[in-house]
């Protein structure tokens, strides 16, 4: 055979072309998590055109088809992990701030406990004067400046510590037990909402009850602030 003689033309594979404009688009899955379909749909493609070269014989492309295929395994797992950080991030901020708020419970400190209760636009200023908030005001006098259907302060207090199973999480932690963690029960977030829900058990009391987190996050200035949801009780087995 001729040394010069020339190697029949082979075209390159579209899916192989396709997959490489594909993995290079991927790569703006990491920021983007929406865009996490990009690299899975680029790597599909690469096995795809591998395939088919190897198959036809007559197709050129399969250095391109691998290379596609390793930046697209290469965007997923560092999409991935990125996903696992920062979901260990949303619990972790969840697990500071309910034990906040349980050492504000531990203590007493209702009004504060209460106040982190509620939506951020909902509570009290930072300086607030949280003694007249929750004043306590004589029937007959509530019935006069209370529109009707509104819930007084100090009443809305009162209806959350006073129902199950807060009311004897409250009074065993006033008492000195201690709450400890016994497990995350997951993590549901988006770029602007999380919800946490965490199981716990007091030390001495051996009751377990799980405390929802929620964190909202805002649009313009991107600030975080974390609400208590709920307090339920774990039934028994």
């Amino acid at each position: 055979m001729d040394e010069n003689q020339t190697q029949p033309y082979r075209p390159i594979s579209k899916l192989a072309l396709g997959a490489l404009g594909i993995a290079l688009l991927g790569l703006l899955a990491l920021p983007v998590d929406a865009l996490i379909a990009v690299p899975v749909t680029a790597a599909v493609l690469a096995i795809l055109a591998l395939y088919r070269i190897r198959k036809s014989g007559d197709l050129a492309g399969a250095g391109l088809a691998c290379v596609a295929l390793a930046l697209s395994v290469f965007t997923t797992a560092n999409w991935l992990g990125q996903v696992a950080m920062h979901r260990a991030l949303i619990q972790q901020r969840a697990q500071e701030n309910a034990e906040q708020w349980l050492e504000l419970v531990a203590g007493d400190r209702l009004f504060e406990a209460h106040q982190l209760m509620k939506p951020e636009n909902d509570r009290q200023a930072e300086n607030a004067n949280l003694q007249y908030h929750y004043r306590v005001i004589p029937e007959e006098a509530l019935a006069s400046i209370a529109p009707i259907g509104e819930v007084y302060p100090l009443n809305d207090l009162k209806l959350t510590f006073e129902g199950p199973p807060l009311k004897q999480v409250a009074a065993a932690l006033q008492g000195g037990d201690k709450p400890v963690l016994v497990k995350s029960l997951g993590v549901v977030y988006s770029q602007h909402h999380a919800v946490v829900d965490l199981q716990y058990r007091l030390e001495q009391d051996g009751r377990e009850f799980t405390v929802s987190m929620r964190r909202e996050r805002d649009r313009v200035n991107r600030e975080t602030s974390w609400q208590v949801l709920t307090v339920a009780e774990v039934p028994e087995d």
